[in-house]
């Protein structure tokens, strides 16, 4: 292991180096964030509300954003302190948040291939698997659908979170 490497943080097994100082753990507060912004014209296409998605991580201390564009990932630590509700920010700015738990799959084995999508990139950032995963739109209806199994049952028939769309008309 690395000089400079935390107990707990897995060195990379081609290089050895450790990836990152903090583990899984340090991260307390994890969301998949959805928007329905759209530069570019092909992703017009796409649900509104659900054409583009990325990743929030907080730890308390400050909130690093993982944001895969089409040209490059951006990734940034924000100038903002631990206090603030990023997450919560982002909802009032008219965009959804889904907290998310990290799978880390034993022993670490290759995520199946697939094109470099804003939903690819966030699929291997939280450890999702699963092919038939291609839009914003149906990563948010398979978050969802982890996160209500996560849970206890409410009640028979639950439903799955409501679209922006359907949260404004039945308002």
């Amino acid at each position: 292991m690395s000089a400079g490497a935390t107990a707990g943080a897995m060195p990379c097994p081609v290089s050895g180096m450790v990836s990152a100082t903090q583990t899984d753990e340090d991260w307390r507060e994890i969301h998949v964030v959805f928007c329905g912004q759209a530069q570019i014209v092909w992703l017009r296409c796409l649900r509104p509300g659900f054409r583009h998605c990325f990743v929030v991580f907080g730890n308390g201390r400050l909130w690093l954003t993982l944001d895969p564009l089409s040209c490059w990932t951006d990734v940034r630590i924000q100038p903002i302190g631990g206090g603030f509700d990023l997450p919560a920010w982002y909802r009032a700015q008219g965009m959804i948040t889904i907290p998310v738990t990290l799978v880390r799959h034993q022993p670490p084995t290759s995520a199946p291939w697939g094109p470099f999508t804003c939903v690819e990139a966030v699929k291997r950032v939280v450890g999702l698997r699963d092919r038939r995963v291609l839009t914003p739109y149906q990563l948010y209806r398979r978050l969802g659908d982890c996160e209500r199994q996560s849970e206890p049952k409410k009640r028979a028939g639950h439903r799955p979170p409501l679209t922006p769309r359907q949260a404004a008309a039945r308002s």
